[in-house]
């Protein structure tokens, strides 16, 4: 999580003085990728012991301090209202692209199937837990913590498919943009060797995303201030704008580490674009996840789940809600990954796009298939541990 990291990491990849870097580089270019597609860095050693440690969390913590410090990051925060405009403008080109290359729209399909999936997931495990589970005030941090590792578990499955589906978004687009035909297989092709690094990225930034929207959920006996609610509203939005740079430099062979530089200099050197393509995704999506948890309270209150299932226990009952709200929940989520996901996933590609092209250093998609062999690997061991830890936790929670 974003605030167990440490406050003051022994040395932070992005530090706050903003100092030269001492080998007489330019923080602000981009590094061109080797023979082989891949970052090159001369000092590796270094940055890998660095990088140990300071952890991924203090990474991360680091990372949207750095953009949180920018001296236009408040200045120029675009109102949701600028960025819609913002974002339709950028909308016809996406849609032109996304209606010719119909693989967009099979990727996104995808993405919805895989959400639904983890969802359902998800829902089956609340009927497990017993009842003293939600009596018991003192025992509740226990079912907190084996209901936090599930989420965990569920948010990993889901976003395997969405980091990878979502790297053959921005494929489609750098094939088109070099007149190349783009393919179901090509774009698998490109993203297998990237296909760890995605999944990593979308699984930190999926649990970020949840974390946040559970933290501005009200609470009973919530001791939580103004200003560290306001703290962790400003790191999250920090976040969220300095990491649009990490997808399309994951797909062309940067590392977790790699990519999150380059989008730094991408945010710094483009930073009203990005500040309003950010708002304008955020707002749309504020928009559909609005209307449907007013059309789910409707739908919820028509249907009469809660009072069917009343005597049957909270767990039950608990249950069936999550359940039947997933239909609009799904419903919403579909929209999103159909219509407003592709352009922004396009959009941000060309923003990128446009920064190296200044910086000099052309687009290069991988030459032959990749091997991609640890992102398949580590999928499938992770399939295993899920399902184990599936039919654990039920035989847990029901004994």
């Amino acid at each position: 999580m974003m605030d167990s990291a440490p406050n003051e990491p022994e040395e932070s990849p992005f530090p706050a003085d903003r100092s030269p870097d001492p080998s007489g580089s330019d923080p602000g270019r981009v590094e061109p990728l080797d023979s082989d597609g891949h970052e090159s860095d001369p000092d590796s050693s270094q940055g890998s012991s660095r990088r140990t440690r300071t952890g991924i969390f203090g990474y991360l913590t680091s990372f949207s301090a750095e953009v949180n410090q920018l001296p236009l990051f408040d200045r120029q925060r675009p109102s949701w209202g600028t960025g819609l405009g913002a974002f339709a403008g950028r909308a016809g080109a996406a849609l032109r692209l996304t209606l010719k290359e119909k693989e967009i729209l099979f990727f996104s399909l995808l993405q919805v199937a895989a959400i639904g999936a983890a969802y359902l997931i998800w829902v089956q495990a609340l009927d497990w837990f017993p009842e003293d589970a939600w009596e018991d005030s003192d025992s509740l941090t226990i079912w907190d913590g084996l209901m936090t590792g599930w989420v965990a578990l569920c948010i990993g499955f889901a976003t395997f498919f969405i980091g990878v589906f979502s790297g053959c978004m921005g494929a489609v687009h750098f094939l088109h943009s070099q007149g190349q035909d783009s393919t179901i297989a090509r774009c698998l092709e490109i993203v297998r060797p990237s296909a760890l690094r995605l999944w990593g990225f979308h699984w930190l930034d999926g649990w970020f995303t949840v974390r946040q929207i559970i933290d501005r959920l009200p609470k009973k006996d919530d001791d939580t201030t103004p200003a560290e609610r306001a703290l962790r509203e400003a790191l999250y939005y920090a976040w969220k704008v300095g990491s649009i740079g990490f997808l399309p430099s994951l797909v062309l062979g940067k590392g977790l580490f790699g990519a999150g530089k380059e989008s730094l200099s991408l945010v710094k050197s483009r930073f009203s674009d990005v500040a309003l393509l950010r708002a304008g995704y955020s707002a749309a999506c504020w928009v559909i996840g609005i209307l449907a948890y007013v059309g789910g309270v409707l739908y919820i209150m028509r249907s009469g789940v809660m009072d069917a299932s009343a005597a049957e226990g909270t767990s039950r009952q608990l249950h069936d809600f999550y359940f039947v709200a997933g239909a609009p929940l799904i419903l919403a989520v579909a929209i999103i990954q159909l219509t407003v996901r592709p352009i922004f996933l396009l959009s941000l590609c060309d923003l990128y796009s446009d920064f190296v092209r200044e910086q000099g250093v052309p687009v290069q998609l991988p030459k032959g298939p990749g091997r991609g062999v640890a992102g398949l690997v580590a999928f499938a061991l992770f399939c295993v541990t899920f399902t184990v830890a599936g039919f654990a936790l039920r035989s847990f929670l029901t004994s």
